[in-house]
């Protein structure tokens, strides 16, 4: 036990130096950051001799950072889940990152996602002081259940105890906001080179006993609002501790620290398990060189222009306050003073001695105003300076004019167009930092999930059972268990994040569409005498239109396209013309041979048929001839006169006659 304390008390001294070194390093960052923050909330210039106490302040930063925010998170971020390698059909791997992705953007989707509030911090940090920083961690929910004894029923033996035991109940990534003071890393010259990373927690005596112990949470010096130096709020009734939790590389261990207090509050291996370790992105950072990973804000990099457009903007508050009627009057003629008085209003004044006063040249020369016409002139050369300055911070800052909404009528459209350009290719550029960020942030909260949830929480969460494919569900589960993310690429979109310019997304579809349409014009020719090509021309088509941004929802349907023509059986080869030709004169040969037969057939049958009804006509009339003739002859008989004197005829039934 000796031994431990011991090892925990030359760690403490170690963290105690090493925290010592990342304060003085990211100290002067500090200073200068917190003077950035006063100088957004409104406060005076940095320069405070440049303006009087009653000057005031044209807050166009202010109004610079709001923009930018605009520009850089309008929308909460979707993540894209996909295989790394996609040239093998895997249902199993493509369901797991179905799972993933739907959770991802199911927390980002709801209206009480933390990530999207921690986001929201970050962008100020990094617009205003310079960095922000976002911490995941794994929040798991415990709930009290009850499990009967399991009882073999042959012997008789318990095989497994019966009691109330803690199971979880729920799991949840939380996406922590850190606060710019209370992010610390060793001080290095690029992030890659950051062998630690820590963020310090404020807690109360109460919760330091229920987080470490009653004896530690005990002895932890405590501190109020006025000793945290900025790092609390001014009015917090409650003294605290700064708990540093810091995460070394190197050991892969989490530890607990306060500065000042010679003990490790707490050390444990590495609990998440993550590919970098480190349970934080790289943070969003401001102007940062290869010398040094210190921060700087963008204020500093434009101090003396802001600074000049203060005191510029003070000269112009002090020339509009010095605009008023104001002059000298000769003191013997005391009713000039009433020619100014409000209470004066369509009235005449005597004037004493009017003689006398006429010889001095009147009001004109008892009266001299003060010089209205040079302060006006100072007045508008202020202005034109004014507006000079703040177009050189538009051009400086990225925030062309027509970033900010206004044109000038007489610009063409092609300089309209180079300007936007020029604003947004650094726009981009801020924008890519941020997805990146976003994309490192979701990256750790997707692995947590992977490694952490229980395969229940998976599914449910996901709603993966009620599609159709379910029956992938639970080997999907096993797989993100088991490779993690390894497999997969997680993508956000910058474009999905910012302001929405309906008018360029609609450019953007038409050249897209445009440009199939010639594609297709020129290819079908080819597509029509060899069908087997048209696979590979829609593979041309889809590299072709991964140059527009509006082409990528139709590259989808692209490969659903392609891997449909791939699973097709192959197609019988397309004949010969000449052989086409001829297989057709012998289809007609034998269709023309075919009803040369048929009609042999007819007429012969015909033939038959009228030769068969001639017989039996002339069978039928040979019997009516006979049946009369008889007829003929039983009359004569009966008469007794056989007809012509010819003898009787025998009796037709051979018995003798009378």
């Amino acid at each position: 036990m000796a031994e431990q304390v011991s090892e925990f008390k030359s760690k403490s001294d170690l963290y105690e130096r090493e925290l010592g070194a990342a304060k003085k390093e990211l100290d002067k960052w500090q200073e200068t950051a917190a003077r950035v923050v006063k100088r957004y909330l409104g406060g005076k210039a940095t320069n405070a001799s440049a303006t009087t106490d009653d000057g005031g302040v044209f807050n166009l930063f202010w109004s610079n950072v709001n923009i930018l925010k605009a520009a850089l998170y309008a929308k909460q971020p979707k993540a894209d889940v996909s295989r790394r390698h996609k040239d093998y059909s895997d249902d199993v791997a493509r369901v797991g990152g179905i799972i993933i992705e739907r959770i991802l953007n199911l927390d980002m989707d709801s209206r009480a996602s933390d990530f999207d509030a921690a986001l929201r911090h970050v962008i100020e940090d990094r617009l205003v002081p310079g960095m922000g920083q976002m911490w995941l961690r794994y929040e798991p929910t415990f709930t009290n259940q009850t499990v009967d004894p399991v009882v073999d029923q042959q012997t008789g033996q318990t095989m497994v105890e019966g009691g109330d035991f803690e199971v979880i109940g729920d799991e949840h990534v939380a996406s922590d906001y850190v606060y710019w003071r209370d992010f610390l890393y060793s001080p290095a010259r690029t992030w890659p080179e950051v062998r630690w990373v820590a963020r310090g927690v404020w807690m109360t005596r109460d919760q330091l006993k229920a987080k470490f112990g009653n004896r530690l949470g005990s002895l932890v010096p405590l501190q109020n609002a006025r000793g945290a130096k900025n790092a609390l709020p001014e009015n917090d009734p409650w003294s605290k501790a700064q708990v540093w939790e810091i995460w070394s590389k190197e050991t892969r261990y989490v530890c607990w620290k306060v500065i000042g207090f010679d003990q490790l509050l707490g050390e444990q291996p590495d609990p998440l398990g993550l590919t970098n370790f480190f349970p934080c992105p790289k943070p969003l950072i401001a102007n940062v060189s290869t010398t040094s990973f210190v921060p700087k804000a963008d204020y500093q990099m434009l101090r003396d222009q802001y600074v000049e457009l203060d005191v510029v903007s003070a000269r112009i508050a002090l020339l509009e306050d010095a605009i008023r009627v104001a002059g000298v009057y000769d003191k013997s003629s005391a009713q000039l003073q009433q020619l100014i008085s409000n209470r004066v209003q369509n009235i005449m004044i005597p004037a004493d001695n009017w003689a006398m006063f006429a010889e001095k040249g009147g009001i004109k020369g008892a009266v001299d105003w003060f010089p209205l016409d040079m302060v006006m002139l100072a007045l508008d050369k202020l202005r034109e300076v004014k507006a000079a300055l703040k177009q050189d911070l538009y051009d400086l800052t990225g925030l062309s004019d027509i970033m900010r909404g206004a044109s000038v009528a007489s610009e063409t459209a092609t300089a309209q167009q180079l300007k936007a350009q020029y604003g947004s290719v650094r726009m981009q550029f801020m924008q890519g930092e941020l997805a990146e960020f976003v994309q490192s942030a979701l990256q750790i909260k997707a692995e947590i999930m992977s490694a952490h949830f229980q395969p229940e929480t998976l599914i449910r969460r996901s709603l993966i059972d009620k599609t159709p494919d379910a029956q992938y569900a639970q080997a999907a589960v096993e797989l993100l268990r088991d490779k993690r993310m390894a497999i997969y690429s997680l993508a956000v979109d910058p474009d999905a994040m910012a302001m929405t310019d309906y008018a360029a997304e609609q450019d953007a579809r038409t050249q897209c569409i445009t440009a199939i349409g010639q594609f297709m014009q020129a290819a079908w020719p080819l597509a029509q005498a060899k069908p087997e090509s048209v696979p590979f021309l829609l593979q041309i088509m889809q590299w072709f239109l991964a140059g527009f941004k509006a082409g990528k929802q139709i590259e989808g349907v692209l490969d659903q396209a392609i891997t449909a023509m791939q699973n097709q059986p192959p197609q019988p080869p397309a004949p010969d013309p000449a052989e086409k030709a001829a297989q057709a004169d012998a289809q007609a040969t034998m269709m023309k041979a075919g009803a040369d037969v048929k009609a042999t057939q007819m007429k012969t049958m015909a033939k038959i048929q009228g030769d068969r009804m001639k017989q039996a006509s002339e069978a039928r009339n040979r019997q009516m001839k006979t049946v009369g003739e008889v007829a003929a002859m039983q009359t004569a008989a009966q008469q007794g006169t056989p007809p012509g004197g010819a003898a009787p005829p025998p009796s037709l039934t051979g018995l003798p006659p009378g």
